[in-house]
């Protein structure tokens, strides 16, 4: 549950989000406090540390506008969705960081959505905290280096390398197919992970695709040739990388491929 403030300096404009986020959003978001005045909210937000704050950009009858009242706080990480009927400062709204911009009347989807990419930036880990565990877990043998630690948006996932039949690219994100468990989603994009994985082990055949030689079942030629893998799953090897992807099967196995 977000904890929210709402800043707006027209009682109307405040009443009725707060109305709309208690019929579209009373799941997510518990509004907090809702203040017309920008230095009470102020105030608020130091005192309460909400994680959330909607925000009126012109606020021209008090002392600070929303993008002031920003600055002042710049040291409370509480995430900002901007309402405001000034488009024309949509990109500098955006340049200080806002998840969002709705502009009023906005439509009860854009709210949710809004809400939604909120959610989805708390429910992501603090990446050095997962960095400093990772750091500080020690692995003493070559046995215990090949434990490795993908974030995900609950934790961090730990798998052992020679589990890992091949990791496809989705986006930003990389899903990673393991033998004796089913896949998840690490946030990392592929070119992270391909760092991750032992050399000796896995080759990157595709710009979406690596794969675990352990479980290479079958290449098929072809312009660049296909991988058959031990699931039954069928990967494109890229014409680009055909060549030193044989190469490195052929010194990794001592033999040219089936």
């Amino acid at each position: 549950m977000l904890r929210a403030i709402l800043v707006d300096d027209e009682p109307l404009a405040l009443e009725s989000l707060q109305q709309d986020l208690q019929t579209h959003c009373a799941e997510q978001v518990q509004v907090v406090g809702a203040f017309e005045s920008p230095v009470k909210a102020l105030k608020a937000i130091q005192s309460l540390r909400p994680d959330l704050l909607f925000l009126d950009i012109g606020m021209e009858q008090y002392e600070l506008d929303g993008f002031e009242l920003l600055e002042i706080l710049a040291e409370q990480a509480c995430e900002v969705i901007f309402v405001s009927g000034h488009t024309e400062r949509a990109a500098q709204a955006f340049k200080a960081n806002a998840v969002d911009f709705l502009v009023k009347p906005f439509l009860a989807e854009e709210l949710k959505a809004a809400v939604e990419k909120v959610m989805y930036r708390k429910s992501k880990p603090d990446e050095a905290l997962l960095r400093k565990l990772v750091d500080e877990i020690r692995q003493p043998t070559a046995q215990q280096a090949r434990q490795l630690h993908f974030p995900v948006v609950d934790g961090l996932v730990l798998v052992h390398a020679d589990q890992i039949m091949y990791c496809r690219a989705e986006g930003q994100l990389t899903r990673v197919f393991r033998s004796e468990d089913s896949p998840f989603v690490t946030y990392q994009i592929i070119g992270k992970v391909e760092e991750l994985l032992p050399a000796d082990l896995f080759f990157r055949i595709h710009h979406s695709h690596i794969i675990n030689r352990h479980f290479l079942k079958k290449y098929l030629k072809g312009s660049g040739g296909v991988v058959q893998m031990a699931d039954g799953t069928t990967l494109n090897v890229a014409k680009s990388r055909k060549r030193s992807f044989l190469d490195w099967l052929r010194t990794q196995t001592n033999q040219a491929p089936p």
